[in-house]
């Protein structure tokens, strides 16, 4: 049995011509495609009930929906405990707003029920700040002097059309 030659090397030359040497270029490849289409496409064209074959019209699509941000804000407990273990109702504490940029705030009273809004940002913010001033009611007799926490729960939403 006699062995042949594997994987051998040839070049090839196509109808006896050198091969072009390639040369760096400068830039991309392809230019950036335009953000708009230069003309319909063949394929929709002015075909009879083309939009029905597709069953959507894309040249017509909607634009994306605005939205806003909304952030609330509510208690954690219905009553805060302190460490000399006088209650405090969540509904003693209140706040003012200030410094509202990138939307509107809203000044409240804290529920631990139900969630209260404090700002909602202009449609499709790029940025908002707002400052919240929180105030504690008197609370009543029983109640001493000193430095407390209490618990609340931020959220924040996107919200459709901005409302």
């Amino acid at each position: 049995m006699k062995e042949g030659a594997i994987d051998r090397e040839r070049a090839v030359v196509a109808h006896d011509q050198a091969p072009e040497v390639t040369e760096p270029g400068v830039g991309a490849f392809d230019n950036p495609s335009p953000p708009v289409a230069s003309q319909r496409s063949a394929v929709l064209g002015r075909r009879f009930l083309s939009v029905a074959a597709m069953r959507h019209d894309q040249f017509d699509t909607p634009l994306p929906q605005a939205f806003a941000q909304r952030i609330a804000v509510k208690a954690a407990t219905a009553n805060f405990s302190t460490s000399y273990g006088t209650a405090i109702a969540a509904n003693k504490v209140s706040w003012t707003t200030s410094g509202v940029s990138g939307g509107s705030g809203s000044s409240g009273t804290l529920s631990s029920s139900s969630w209260t809004q404090v700002f909602l940002s202009n449609t499709n913010p790029s940025s908002g700040s707002i400052t919240l001033r929180f105030t504690l009611a008197a609370p009543g007799s029983g109640t001493k002097a000193g430095l407390e926490s209490l618990g609340l729960s931020w959220r924040f939403s996107s919200v459709s059309g901005g409302g």
